[in-house]
């Protein structure tokens, strides 16, 4: 709450600070505010179209939205504005997964690896998505693996409950 109050007033105090309208946009759009995020952070982008960060996060809101075709041009904007970063492929993978555009999806996600093989979700993704998509299941296993080896022990332990579920919760019921 105090971050979002500090933000509030330097949109106030600074009405031409991109950042502080992302950032607060940003707040919003976690709080599920959305009218008022999209417009924190359509004046983030009119303030500076270079910044990557408001694209993922107008995309994410558009998403939301059910907004895909707006989703998808920021998604391809923040891919342009940071051709190497694998969290801009896999965002934008998620995306195309959401719509069934399989192939492209999968182009994206592997785009990532091929950025950074040792960003974890990255891995995840890719992996996650040929298991779940009965693609390259072993292609699929491997990435998940190296997912779970390179993430922090805490979300480790978190990423596999997801993956394989909670064995005392299946043994309760």
């Amino acid at each position: 709450m105090a971050a979002s109050r500090l933000l509030e007033r330097a949109v106030r105090d600074y009405p031409n600070n991109a950042a502080a309208h992302r950032e607060l946009g940003f707040q919003h759009l976690r709080k599920g505010e959305r009218d008022t995020a999209e417009r924190l952070l359509l004046r983030s982008a009119e303030l500076d179209h270079s910044n990557v960060w408001t694209a993922i996060y107008l995309g994410s809101l558009y998403c939301q939205k059910g907004e895909y075709a707006k989703a998808e041009a920021e998604y391809r904007r923040a891919c342009e504005l940071a051709p190497d970063a694998a969290w801009a492929r896999y965002w934008y993978g998620d995306l195309l997964w959401y719509q069934d555009r399989l192939a492209e999806a999968e182009q994206q996600y592997r785009k990532a690896v091929e950025l950074d093989p040792d960003d974890p979700a990255a891995c995840w993704d890719l992996g996650y998505f040929l298991m779940r998509t009965g693609g390259a299941m072993e292609d699929g296993e491997r990435w998940l693996k190296r997912a779970l080896d390179l993430y922090p022990e805490e979300i480790r332990e978190k990423k596999a409950r997801e993956l394989f579920g909670n064995k005392n919760e299946e043994e309760e019921k």
